[in-house]
C-alpha cells in the first residue's frame, strides 16, 4: 500500500500520470541497461525485430551491434542510434506524440498491419497482476496491440518502478507476455511468475 521514497513513506498511486521522455530517459538507467542487455540475448541472426518508443527498449541497440538484423520501430530516436551503429532500419511514419517522441495514429497501424516479426520488445508504463500491462495513452497502446498481433515471440521490458501501477489503457494481460525486469523486491516476483515467465537480472552486477 505503500512505496518506499527518500526520508520515509507515501500512498503508492496505481494510476501515476507519465512523465516525459527526457525525464524517464535519465531514471534508473543501470536497471534499463541490465534488462536491455537480457532482452538482446533473446535475439538472433536474421531475425526481424520490432522495438517500440522506450527509454528501456532503446537501451538494447548497443546489444544488437554485429547481429544481422532488421529492426522495425516508431521510436526515431531509437532509428537514429540504430542507423549510427550500422543496424538495417525501417522507421515506421506517422504522427510524432510530443511526451514520448512516438510516432502513432493510422499510418503506423496501416504499416504495422501488413508486418511480421520474430521478437517484439514493448516498454510499459504499468505492470499489475490484475490489471496487466498498461500505458497511459490509447494510441500508443494501440501501436504495441498491433504488434503483439503480428509478431511468434515478445516480451516486456520494465523496471521496479513500474511494477503494481495502473496507468490509463491495458495493453494485455500478464498471463499474455513474458517480462523481463530488475527488481529487488522477491514478492513482487513471485506473484507475477506465477501468471507469467519472469527474468529478473536482478542483483545488479557488472555492467558493460
Amino acid at each position: 500500500q505503500l512505496t518506499r521514497v527518500h526520508g520515509g513513506a507515501q500512498k503508492l498511486d496505481l494510476y501515476d500520470l507519465e512523465r516525459a521522455s527526457e525525464k524517464k530517459r535519465i531514471e534508473n538507467v543501470d536497471e534499463k541497461r541490465l534488462i536491455a542487455r537480457e532482452a538482446a540475448k533473446k535475439v538472433y541472426n536474421n531475425d526481424i525485430v520490432f522495438l517500440d518508443s522506450s527509454t528501456t527498449t532503446a537501451e538494447m541497440v548497443p546489444f544488437l551491434v554485429n547481429k544481422d538484423l532488421v529492426v522495425v520501430t516508431n521510436s526515431p530516436e531509437i532509428a537514429v542510434d540504430l542507423m549510427t551503429n550500422e543496424i538495417s532500419t525501417i522507421l515506421l511514419g506517422g504522427r510524432i506524440r510530443q511526451a514520448t517522441h512516438a510516432i502513432v495514429d493510422s499510418v503506423a497501424y496501416a504499416q504495422l498491419s501488413t508486418c511480421f516479426f520474430n521478437k517484439v520488445f514493448l516498454g510499459m508504463n504499468g505492470v499489475h497482476p490484475d490489471f496487466g500491462y498498461s500505458t497511459p495513452d490509447p494510441e500508443e497502446a494501440l501501436i504495441k496491440e498491433y504488434a503483439l498481433e503480428h509478431c511468434t515471440a515478445a516480451y516486456v521490458l520494465a523496471d521496479e518502478t513500474k511494477i503494481n501501477r495502473i496507468t490509463f489503457t491495458q495493453v494485455a494481460k500478464i498471463r499474455s507476455i513474458p517480462l523481463i525486469t530488475c527488481c529487488e523486491d522477491p514478492q513482487k516476483i513471485e506473484r507475477l511468475a506465477a501468471m507469467t515467465e519472469v527474468t529478473n537480472v536482478y542483483p545488479k552486477n557488472d555492467l558493460c
